[in-house]
């Protein structure tokens, strides 16, 4: 019976006793959550936003003129699934896709140091890079264009393909012309270009096709 009565008090848990353990440590508590509110922080500022565009496009046949019984009888039937089809693939086309990254630019991606942090700018991009129109037609590679801007207004761009220099120029001003293997490209600020302040951004310069590709990868129709 005394065993017993003692096996059963040894499996009671002392929570005074336990609260008393962890209110001595309570400085590690206080550290770890410093640590994870930070962590969190940084996560929320360094993680590349996300967005999702949705839109419905209406598709209607013409009417008239050269249209015959039998392909009206099977639009009728089989709902004109395949003209649908037909307009699907033209939307989604690769030749469709180039003209609306050519149009909007976007095969240029601005990577831009703010303090610390370091962002993805679409519209408001201190410096942009202007070529000619062949090149992005016909570019196989992606270039990355690091533009360094001191206080004084000292410019040094530096191209890169991988690991490998193909241009690197040193200006004291605005616009920077540098050649490289893969034709001659001229860096100059925009209307967001801020003087007097340091300046470090990279620029990813890639063809129409090539980022193409990609956003058909993110397109769904």
């Amino acid at each position: 019976m005394d065993n017993n009565t003692s096996k059963r008090r040894s499996d009671i848990i002392d929570i005074a006793g336990l609260l008393k353990t962890y209110l001595s440590k309570w400085y590690y508590f206080i550290i770890s959550v410093g640590i994870c509110g930070a962590l969190a922080l940084c996560y929320i500022a360094i993680k590349k936003p996300v967005y999702q565009v949705n839109a419905n496009v209406l598709i209607s046949q013409e009417e008239g003129g050269g249209g015959s019984m039998l392909t009206d009888v099977t639009f009728g039937l089989f709902g004109g699934s395949g003209y649908v089809e037909d307009e699907v693939f033209v939307v989604s086309s690769h030749s469709v896709l180039s003209d609306v990254v050519k149009d909007m630019q976007i095969n240029k991606k601005h990577l831009v140091k703010d303090g610390l942090l370091k962002s993805f700018k679409y519209k408001d991009y201190p410096v942009d890079v202007y070529c000619n129109p062949s090149i992005p037609d016909t570019l196989r590679v992606t270039l990355q264009f690091k533009v360094r801007v001191n206080e004084e207004g000292n410019v040094s761009v530096v191209v890169k393909k991988g690991w490998r220099t193909q241009g690197e120029v040193e200006a004291t001003s605005f616009p920077v012309n540098v050649s490289t293997p893969y034709g001659d490209f001229v860096i100059d600020k925009t209307e967001y270009f801020v003087p007097g302040e340091d300046l470090a951004t990279n620029i990813y310069f890639s063809s129409y096709s090539a980022f193409a590709e990609d956003l058909s990868e993110d397109l769904s129709i």
